[in-house]
């Protein structure tokens, strides 16, 4: 949603010193634990996550703390994760009723890999 994109973008715009990588601003967007046993993300997480969002793993290193941010990204406000009959992961808007196959903040990590890799 273009509107959560853009909150999302001025508050880490707002956070982010310009001397450090953003990685501690976007904690702000991750999941806090819910005390139902959540690991950190594997290695394998976040590289998948990199090569998803576009990030060359192995000449784009500096990227790759967008991707661990990524993978444990909490879904906006309003928003639920759910399965369909053929166990394929969807996110439902409980507000507008949309329902889609991507994470509702893909769109603002693939932008955020775009802007950080201007900047290398």
């Amino acid at each position: 949603e273009p509107h959560l994109h853009d909150f999302f973008r001025e508050l880490y715009n707002k956070l982010r010193p310009r001397d450090r990588k953003g990685w501690w601003a976007l904690r702000l967007l991750t999941a806090v634990s819910d005390g139902a046993g959540h690991d950190p993300p594997t290695p394998e997480e976040v590289v998948d996550m990199g090569e998803y969002l576009g990030v060359d793993v192995k000449r784009e290193p500096d990227l790759m703390w967008i991707a661990k941010q990524a993978v444990q990204c909490a879904l906006p406000p309003n928003w639920t994760e759910a399965e369909d009959d053929g166990g394929n992961a969807f996110f439902h808007n409980n507000t507008t009723g949309q329902s889609q196959a991507k994470h509702p903040m893909d769109d603002y990590f693939s932008a955020l890999v775009g802007e950080e890799r201007d900047k290398l």
